[in-house]
């Protein structure tokens, strides 16, 4: 199996002798001599190819990033527990730098010992530490949104030559990769990531309602596809941000696989007899409960998708989704999914449990670079979101007391016989006392 760098390295050479070329030609043709074959202008030469060699690293560390490298940052996930979990600017140029610094030693490592022409490539001293040259406000900003630059410090190479003429060319550049759109793309999914309204909308699909009845009523529940139709219209929306923010042109496209993906609705219809006629259930119309409160963020382990099986388990940090004020209508049923129920006095408890993870991958169609073995790349960006809820209503249910059906009795005031109830004070007879 080839090592990483034993393609790179013919694209370094081919640079070099590319380079000696140029530098060669213009003296030859001044001298009327032979090429020129110092190890200055090797050293030259060397320094060119390097730079070169930079901005490939640059290139590949950054397909790799997109690629697998978020792996590091939170498993992946930009969304987890329903919460925005955005990997920081900060934290992706500290993984961006050591890959870069990696790669482009590992390239340099093989320089070592070269023949060009009359002269060696006697040592390699290896770069240090790269700096990659961008910050979370300029980001933000768009304005590294197609090109950015990396420093690469302290690196020296010494050439010597069969006169044992000696050269040393200092490694440590700053190289700019224009047309790799990688902080473009982060942008643009770190603010739909934070707008976070895939959670937001689930969690208000899921409202904790009761509901009471005496005729046929209609109950909201969910079931997969309706995790299935947010998640496509959320992608839609994504899509759709690129193509505004690229002025009309769909030049990145995003599509998901779902990793793992349950969406149900539990509904348990409990009935209830009133004890006697003046305690009735009397209702002609649906009655619906409405329990308005927050999906709280509590980190208890989702028990669907919380272990989806690849090791990339989704972390969790508590919070809360704002559960904005909701009635439900008879009409979400032409949009959503419900259940209808019937009987003459009757109560609805249910549990709702929904839970999805996604991979996304967003891919730039618009520029390519020589990244593998495979040849040139497009720039991708892959991560993951993931939601979970789970709420419960108890059966919503009582007996009513109708006043017009059953009126409060009217106190009954027994008759008086005659003369029981005399003037005050009487005590019957003409009433005069004496």
């Amino acid at each position: 199996m080839k090592k990483k760098g034993t393609v790179f390295i013919t694209i370094v050479i081919i640079a070099v002798v590319i380079a000696i070329f140029a530098v060669s030609i213009p003296q030859a043709v001044q001298k009327k001599t032979a090429p020129f074959e110092s190890s200055e202008h090797y050293a030259e030469a060397v320094s060119t190819a390097m730079y070169q060699a930079i901005e490939n690293s640059i290139a590949r560390s950054t397909y790799n990033m997109g690629d697998f490298g978020f792996q590091d940052i939170n498993n992946s996930y930009w969304i987890s527990y329903s919460l925005p979990l955005v990997p920081s600017v900060e934290d992706i140029n500290e993984r961006l730098e050591v890959m870069i610094n990696d790669t482009v030693n590992d390239y340099m490592g093989q320089l070592s010992a070269q023949q060009l022409g009359d002269t060696v490539i006697e040592r390699v001293d290896k770069i240090s530490h790269v700096t990659v040259n961008v910050d979370q406000d300029d980001v933000i900003e768009g304005e590294h949104d197609n090109s950015f630059s990396v420093t690469a410090h302290s690196g020296r190479v010494r050439l010597n030559s069969e006169n044992n003429q000696k050269a040393y060319q200092d490694t440590g550049f700053d190289v700019p990769i224009d047309n790799w759109r990688f902080w473009f793309m982060y942008r643009v999914i770190r603010e739909w990531a934070l707008q976070n309204s895939f959670s937001k909308e689930a969690c208000n699909m899921l409202p904790e309602f009761g509901v009471k009845g005496g005729r046929e009523c209609p109950y909201l529940a969910i079931t997969d596809n309706t995790i299935d139709n947010l998640l496509e219209q959320k992608i839609l929306e994504l899509n759709e941000t690129f193509f505004n923010e690229d002025n009309g042109h769909q030049y990145v496209e995003c599509n998901h696989t779902i990793i793992c993906r349950v969406g149900v609705t539990n509904i348990d219809p409990h009935n209830k007899d009133c004890p006697d006629v003046c305690d009735m259930c009397e209702l002609s119309n649906c009655v619906y409960l409405n329990r308005i409160r927050d999906c709280e963020i509590t980190c208890d382990p989702d028990p669907v998708c919380g272990n989806p099986g690849d090791a990339l388990l989704p972390p969790c940090e508590e919070g809360e989704i704002r559960f904005d004020e909701y009635r439900f209508d008879e009409e979400e049923c032409s949009r959503y999914h419900c259940e209808y129920f019937s009987g003459d006095c009757y109560g609805l408890g249910v549990e709702h449990t929904w839970s999805v993870i996604s991979e996304i991958t967003c891919t730039d169609h618009k520029n390519r670079k020589p990244i593998s073995e495979e040849g040139i790349k497009e720039l991708g960006l892959r991560f993951r979101i993931h939601t979970y809820f789970y709420r419960y209503h108890d059966a919503y249910i009582d007996c009513i007391n109708n006043d017009e059906i059953c009126p409060p009795e009217t106190p009954v005031i027994p008759p008086q016989e005659p003369g029981s109830g005399g003037a005050p004070g009487g005590s019957g007879g003409d009433g005069s006392g004496g």
